[in-house]
C-alpha cells in the first residue's frame, strides 16, 4: 500500500485509510479508539512486530501467529527494562495483525485473522478499571 502523506499526522492515516480497511470491518469502535491512542504512544511496537514478521517471511514462513510475534516484543522489553513490567493488552494484537495485512497486502494471509469478536457490554466500575490499567500501560 502507498502510505500517504497527511499533513496533520499519523492519526488522520489511522482513521482514514487503515481503519476504513475492510478487514477491519464490524471491529468494535471503541476498541480501535482505544487501540489507536495506545498506539500513538508506543509506535516502536509496530515497527517490532513488522521487524518480527519480516523475519519470519524471510525464513520462508507461509503464515505466522501473531500472538508469537506480540509475546516476542513482550519477552525483548521486559529482559532490557529496569523493573518495569511491559504491557501491551491483547485485544490489541489481532489489530497489529490486521494493520499489517493493510499495510503490505502481498502478506495480507499471512497472519491468520478470525472475525474479531464484540466487546461485552461492562460495568462502569470495569471500564474505569481497564481505563487505569490502559493508562499504566502508556
Amino acid at each position: 500500500m502507498k502510505k500517504t502523506h497527511y499533513a496533520d499526522g499519523h492519526d488522520r492515516y489511522m482513521s482514514e485509510v487503515v481503519f476504513k480497511d475492510k478487514l477491519f470491518n464490524n471491529t468494535n469502535k471503541e476498541l480501535l479508539q482505544r487501540f489507536a491512542v495506545y498506539h500513538k504512544k508506543n509506535t516502536s511496537i509496530y515497527h517490532d512486530f513488522k521487524e518480527l514478521a519480516f523475519q519470519m517471511i524471510s525464513a520462508d514462513r507461509a503464515k505466522y501467529s501473531a500472538w508469537v510475534v506480540v509475546n516476542v516484543i513482550r519477552w525483548r522489553r521486559d529482559s532490557k527494562s529496569n523493573n518495569k513490567l511491559f504491557k501491551i493488552n491483547n485485544d490489541f494484537i489481532a489489530i497489529y495483525a490486521r494493520m499489517f495485512a493493510v499495510e503490505f497486502p502481498q502478506y495480507k494471509d499471512f497472519f491468520v485473522t478470525r472475525k474479531m469478536k464484540p466487546i461485552r457490554s461492562i460495568s462502569q466500575e470495569e471500564r474505569a478499571r481497564i481505563n487505569d490499567e490502559e493508562n499504566l500501560l502508556n
